[in-house]
């Protein structure tokens, strides 16, 4: 058993080569963490290899500078460009003069433009040169990204579709592993109704936050089933009632 777990545990944290950034990345994202702890686990965990503390530290950092210069060139890419052309009932000079304006205005737009793409561009490094903040029962997080949206108008992005991804697959992966408890060899015939019934219904039992009794939801069962078969009996009892009238009145 424990090199089993030994076994999942390297693979998702000994290989490096295997290692999904975006597990790093979504620490990086968290305002109390940043990089600080990000560097300090590292050391935690890999204190006998100092050369793969200073590699993994790199990795991650690059990948979430890289995820950073990608939205910029999306919005870059998806930013209309607008041009501005003289009106055709204009003088030579009018329009010579309009154009030396345009000109001057678009070098103007251009200079701002490459102003506020040197400003956006270091957006990374302004987050993390800032402290990291305090860790309080009542943080939220998306909430914190949302308020600061404005100072980092692009790395707010890239925060919002990071912490979006579901950090475990557990879940996923358990209900495949019930549906396989549920639909074994010895219990092939049930259709895929009633598998879906019986899957969905363990996870919301599962789910609840109130203590189950088993006991108490088998006597809620029995004593449905009476209810159905009592209603049955009355049921029965009338169409033969029914039935008895019907016949003296012919007679």
């Amino acid at each position: 058993m424990a090199s089993n777990m030994k076994r999942k545990f390297e693979k998702y944290w000994e290989n490096m080569d295997n290692q999904n950034m975006l597990l790093y990345v979504g620490i990086v994202l968290d305002p109390r963490y940043k990089m600080r702890y990000l560097d300090f686990g590292l050391r935690k965990m890999y204190a006998y290899d100092q050369s793969k503390i200073i590699d993994m530290s790199w990795k991650v950092k690059n990948a979430f500078i890289r995820m950073y210069e990608a939205y910029i060139q999306n919005e870059e890419g998806s930013s209309p460009q607008r041009t501005s052309s003289p009106r055709e009932d204009a003088s030579p000079s009018t329009t010579q003069s309009t154009n030396r304006h345009a000109a001057l205005m678009a070098q103007f737009k251009q200079e701002l433009q490459s102003e506020d793409s040197l400003e956006s561009r270091s957006e990374v490094d302004r987050y993390l040169a800032e402290k990291c903040e305090d860790e309080g029962d009542n943080f939220d997080l998306l909430n914190w990204w949302k308020v600061n949206s404005v100072r980092y108008r692009v790395l707010s992005k890239v925060a919002r579709d990071v912490l979006a991804i579901p950090v475990s697959t557990v879940t996923s992966e358990s209900t495949f592993s019930t549906a396989g408890r549920v639909l074994d060899p010895f219990r092939s015939s049930l259709n895929p109704m009633m598998v879906e019934a019986l899957i969905c219904a363990q996870n919301w039992l599962r789910s609840s936050s109130t203590p189950i009794s088993l006991r108490t939801l088998m006597d809620e069962v029995e004593e449905f089933e009476k209810q159905i078969d009592m209603g049955e009996l009355v049921g029965e009892l009338a169409y033969s009632a029914e039935g008895s009238n019907e016949m003296a009145t012919e007679s």
